[in-house]
C-alpha cells in the first residue's frame, strides 16, 4: 500500500472518531448547568412578580425593592375643624385689618394670627363666650377674597361645647419652607383629652385638615419638622388617675402623608415638663 493511501485512511479514521464524540469541546453544554440571559427592552419579572434588573449576558438578575416609610398613616378622621361651604363670609373688614377685628359680635377673641402658608396667607382665629360654668368656643381658618371683598372661611369649629381651651401653634411640618397650623383642643372632663388638627394647604387653595389625633390625658409639642405627642395608656384597666405608662410618639410628614411612629414609653410620674411649643 502506498504512502498516500495510508494517509487517506488515517484522515478518514480521525473524522469518524470526531463525529462519534459529538464535535468540538467548545460546543458541549453540561447537563444541569444554569445559564443566564438578559431581556432586551427593559426589566423582566421574577416568578413572584417582582421586577428584576438585568445588567447583560452572564449576570445575575436582582429584584428591585422599595422601602415603605415607617409609621402609621394618619388621616383627618375625627377632626374637629370642618370644611365650610364656599363661599362663607366671616367678615368684611379690609385685607389689612387686625385679625382681632374678624371675630363675631358677642364673642371674645381668644387668639388670632396671620400665617403665610404655601397656598397663600391665612388667618387663624379662636373666640369664646360664656356658656354656663364653662365657655363655648369657635375656631376659624380664613383667607381674603379680593373678588368677594371679604374674609372667607376655609375651616371652622362650629360646635365648641365641651372644650375648655384652644391653643394654636405654627411650624413648617412638611419641609416646604412655609408653616402649617396646628389647633390643640383641650376637652373638659376627667379624661383630659387633647385633640389636635393639623391644617395644610388643600385643593383650590383652600386650607384643609391633613391629620387629626385624640390623646387621653394628652400633651403635644409642635416644632419644625415634627409633632411629639404623649398619651396615657391603661392596658389593664388601671384607674383614670393612674395610667400604666405614657406612650410617646412622633408625627412627621413623608411622601405626602403624615405618619405616627411610637418611639418609647415614659413613666407617668417622670414625664418631661411642659415646653414652650406645647399645644
Amino acid at each position: 500500500m502506498g504512502v498516500l493511501a495510508v494517509v487517506i485512511l488515517l484522515v478518514v479514521a480521525f473524522l469518524i472518531g470526531r463525529a462519534a464524540s459529538g464535535g468540538d469541546d467548545d460546543d458541549e453544554v453540561a447537563v444541569g448547568a444554569t445559564t443566564t440571559s438578559s431581556a432586551v427592552g427593559g426589566p423582566t419579572t421574577s416568578a413572584g412578580g417582582a421586577p428584576v434588573t438585568t445588567a447583560g449576558p452572564g449576570t445575575t438578575a436582582i429584584p428591585e425593592t422599595t422601602t415603605e416609610p415607617a409609621g402609621t398613616v394618619m388621616s383627618a378622621e375625627g377632626a374637629l375643624l370642618e370644611q365650610a361651604p364656599q363661599p362663607s363670609v366671616q367678615s368684611t373688614e379690609g385685607p389689612d385689618s387686625d385679625c382681632a377685628l374678624l371675630d363675631d359680635a358677642g364673642w371674645t377673641v381668644g387668639g388670632c394670627g396671620l400665617v403665610e402658608m404655601a397656598g397663600g396667607p391665612r388667618v387663624w382665629l379662636t373666640e369664646s363666650r360664656p356658656s354656663g360654668p364653662f365657655k363655648e368656643w369657635r375656631a376659624f381658618v380664613l383667607h381674603w377674597s379680593q373678588g368677594k371683598g371679604a374674609w372667607l372661611t376655609d375651616l371652622r369649629l362650629s360646635t365648641g361645647d365641651g372644650i375648655a381651651e384652644i391653643n394654636v401653634r405654627t411650624a413648617d411640618l412638611t419641609a416646604d419652607g412655609k408653616p402649617e397650623v396646628v389647633f390643640g383642643f383641650h376637652m373638659t372632663g376627667s379624661g383630659s383629652i387633647l385633640a389636635y388638627d393639623v391644617v395644610v394647604d388643600g385643593p383650590g387653595d383652600l386650607a384643609v385638615v391633613g391629620a387629626a389625633r385624640g390623646l387621653s390625658h394628652g400633651r403635644a409639642t409642635v416644632e419644625t419638622g415634627k409633632i411629639t405627642d404623649y398619651e396615657a395608656k391603661y392596658p389593664n384597666n388601671e384607674p383614670n388617675c393612674c395610667p400604666a405608662f405614657i406612650q410617646v410618639a412622633e408625627v412627621t410628614y413623608s411622601g405626602g402623608e403624615f405618619r405616627r411612629v411610637e418611639t418609647h414609653q415614659d413613666d407617668p410620674g417622670t414625664g418631661p415638663p411642659p415646653a414652650p411649643g406645647d399645644l
